[in-house]
């Protein structure tokens, strides 16, 4: 039986052992670990999972955990998950099978790629899964179809950084750092310094994407972020952006709204009245 006050806290050092109570004292190597215990125990409590250092690991939140919530974060400042180096087509650095909360805060998820044709994603979010993102960075992932963050349920990201990512060719269709075949919500986000050649990918019409804060999402025809965002609307006024009424953009954003109508709306208010920029295809 797992105690509720110390058995919904798990700590994870690289100097720890996976035989250890998971205690502050007495810390598990891995986060891998902790998210097996949280499974074994099968409670629907609250989870939070503390980093006293950075690790290697390769982080799997299975769809069978039962848990009210999990969050996993850096202890006393930033720290740093990089991917184990398992090299395989399914090699996420974070993989979320789950449709319980999980958050991720203070963590910079390091995909450990180099060079060559070697698949490394930053984060994968099942369809129905919930993630948020907060004070995160990610960075050194490459594949085709949504290195950074592939999501089919709903990721939050707030005031996070995506940087040094890549999409194998630059120049192919299917080049795309932020896969979104759900709703994707940005807050406070820079995405830059990358190599792709569309950074934010709405894959359908059902698809929804809502910028609020400062964004950062610069591209250029001939650079290697040459799409800010597509849009990919069957028909109608779907896959549309919504605009909160705090967003602000820095530099300039690159929007590509395929297969819509001239005149449909493709940036929406959050609120009817509100300041943030309208804009037609």
């Amino acid at each position: 039986m797992i105690n509720h006050f110390y058995g919904t806290n798990f700590y994870v050092s690289s100097t720890g052992d996976n035989t250890n109570s998971g205690s502050y004292d007495n810390p598990l190597a891995t986060v891998s670990e902790a998210v097996n215990r949280i499974t074994a125990a099968g409670t629907d409590y609250a989870y939070t999972i503390r980093l006293l250092s950075d690790i290697q690991d390769k982080v799997s939140i299975p769809a069978n955990v039962t848990a009210g919530s999990i969050t996993i974060k850096g202890y006393g400042g930033n720290k740093t998950i990089t991917n184990n180096g398992e090299s395989d087509n399914n090699n996420d650095t974070v993989d979320v099978r789950s449709a319980i909360p999980v958050t991720l805060e203070n963590i910079k998820i390091d995909g450990n790629y180099t060079s060559g044709n070697y698949i490394s994603v930053g984060i994968y979010a099942d369809h129905g899964s919930n993630v948020t993102m907060k004070n995160c960075e990610i960075t050194k992932t490459n594949r085709s179809n949504g290195s950074a963050i592939w999501s089919g349920g709903t990721v939050t990201l707030e005031n996070c950084t995506v940087s040094n990512c890549r999409s194998e060719t630059v120049t192919s269709g299917s080049s795309v750092l932020v896969y979104n075949s759900g709703t994707l919500n940005l807050i406070g986000c820079t995405i830059e310094n990358n190599t792709a050649k569309i950074i934010v990918f709405n894959n359908d019409q059902n698809c929804r994407l809502k910028l609020g804060g400062n964004i950062s999402i610069p591209a250029s025809s001939t650079g290697n972020q040459r799409i800010s965002i597509r849009l990919n609307a069957g028909s109608g006024n779907g896959s549309q952006i919504t605009i909160a009424d705090n967003f602000s953009c820095s530099g300039t954003m690159l929007l590509e709204p395929r297969s819509y109508a001239n005149g449909n709306t493709v940036l929406v208010p959050v609120t009817t009245g509100a300041t943030s920029v309208v804009a037609n295809a």
